[in-house]
């Protein structure tokens, strides 16, 4: 499996080349598209953990299975009674979304399970 990329020395390094207010100025630049995953992997199976606070996973969260990958997508829904330009700032995502991780081994949808807990979802992926 490729070696997989040092995000945290990707940020650092740019916020030291183009200062500490970089990455607030580029939120509006380069929005968030979807949300926030982090995947954990020991050969025999992977654990996705995805953020969806206040959404009903099931209703809102499909998974598909695409040659050796696992795509999650589905609506984050805006649930505010104002419209959303009027916000002053906007940094939860909304709408619309799709995360594809690949996972480094065969496997099944019939191998997975998902679990919501305070709006976090694991989906345990098994290899086989």
């Amino acid at each position: 499996m490729k070696e997989p990329i040092n995000w945290k020395k990707v940020h650092d390094d740019i916020e030291e080349v183009l200062g500490d207010d970089f990455w607030d100025e580029m939120k509006d630049v380069i929005p968030k598209r979807g949300p926030t995953i982090d995947v954990y992997c020991n050969g025999e199976r992977v654990v996705i953990f995805a953020e969806f606070p206040g959404i009903e996973v099931e209703n809102h969260v499909k998974l598909k299975k695409e040659g050796q990958s696992i795509i999650l997508h589905g609506e984050i829904p805006y649930r505010y009674p104002f419209p959303k330009a009027e916000l002053e700032l906007s940094e939860r995502f909304t709408g619309t979304f799709q995360r594809k991780v690949l996972i480094p081994f065969p496997f099944s949808l019939q191998k997975i399970a998902t679990f919501q807990n305070h709006g976090l979802v694991e989906i345990h992926i098994l290899k086989g």
